[in-house]
């Protein structure tokens, strides 16, 4: 099913079942990785276990691994730094995030954390540390003074 097919009202609800959700694709996470000897514990320090275990099972975009680890991520981006979950409706100032579960509110005004394209990216290039990365440089987004130019 096509996102752009889908009225702001199916957007929502979906959404909706995602929150409800949350825990148990968290918890199906978890009972995963314990059994690949990782530890998943909310805390940054095991973003490399996340990342190492996103690798092992070499999770698709398509599949639940994908939404369990992308629920976890933004789940730990929400309660170390604050913010909530929304659904992203700004289809004119957010186009790629439309339809897509993100967390605001957790940075300065405007900077919206999307953990989906975060664990996509992951996925695409592998690169070691790019979860805590992405999460550093969100947190620590400074406004551009642009008066000066």
């Amino acid at each position: 099913m096509n996102i752009d097919n889908l009225t702001p009202i199916e957007l929502e609800e979906k959404f909706q079942k995602f929150l409800l959700n949350i825990d148990g694709y968290i918890e199906n996470l978890r009972s995963k990785a314990e059994n690949e000897n990782l530890k998943l514990d909310m805390s940054l320090n095991s973003l490399n276990d996340l990342e190492t275990y996103s690798s092992k099972t070499n999770i698709a975009v398509d599949i639940d691994h994908y939404t369990d680890v992308a629920a976890y991520l933004g789940e730990l981006v929400r309660k170390e730094f604050g913010g909530k979950w929304i659904c992203c409706l700004d289809k004119e100032n957010n186009p790629a995030y439309y339809g897509f579960p993100v967390i605001e509110g957790h940075a300065p005004e405007g900077v919206l954390f999307a953990p989906f394209f975060v664990v996509e990216a992951f996925l695409l290039r592998e690169k070691k540390s790019l979860f805590l990365n992405a999460i550093k440089i969100q947190v620590g987004a400074n406004r551009i003074d642009w008066s000066k130019f």
